[in-house]
């Protein structure tokens, strides 16, 4: 096929997903970003939604792909989802949603995530926090995160910026 638009790599994706051969819909679908073609969320969540076995690096992948592409509820159930099956999340997970919450302007329900997180918040699940705090004028959260940030990594003045 000489002219393939997105369309045909889905239908190839589809096709190979539909015989269970994830494998190979998977080469399509990195064959298909080396042509410079922009996979979209429709073929990108046939390939996850197929593949026999996916681990915290596959799910933390399609969180911070689908919050990065501006799909903060999508990447915040997919969130859920991987919580309700026990993986755990990493920083770079819990972080990208802070953003994605923070952006929103939905400060507490960032706040209640980073209280949650199974392990200790680091400074840019932090510093997220507290971005969002300055965008949105919450000072309140804004002192709580900078607090964190003090006691938990005194050394990083970068943080002393954003205030």
């Amino acid at each position: 096929m000489d002219d393939k638009s997105v369309v045909s790599w889905t239908t190839m994706i589809g096709a190979y997903v539909q015989w269970n051969q994830s494998d190979e819909a998977i080469l399509v679908f990195e064959r298909m970003e080396s042509k410079n073609m922009k996979p979209n969320e429709e073929n990108t969540l046939m390939v996850f939604e197929e593949l026999p076995e996916k681990d915290v690096m596959t799910w933390t992948a399609l969180i911070v792909g689908l919050a990065m592409c501006g799909e903060g509820n999508k990447a915040l159930d997919y969130f859920h989802e991987k919580q309700i099956r026990g993986l755990n999340s990493t920083h770079r997970t819990s972080g990208c949603l802070v953003e994605v919450l923070g952006g929103a302007g939905r400060i507490a329900e960032a706040e209640e995530l980073i209280r949650n997180m199974l392990m200790a918040p680091d400074h840019f699940v932090l510093g997220g926090l507290l971005v969002a705090c300055r965008i949105h004028g919450n000072l309140k959260a804004a002192e709580r995160a900078v607090k964190q940030l003090l006691e938990r990594y005194p050394e990083n003045d970068g943080m002393y910026f954003i205030l």
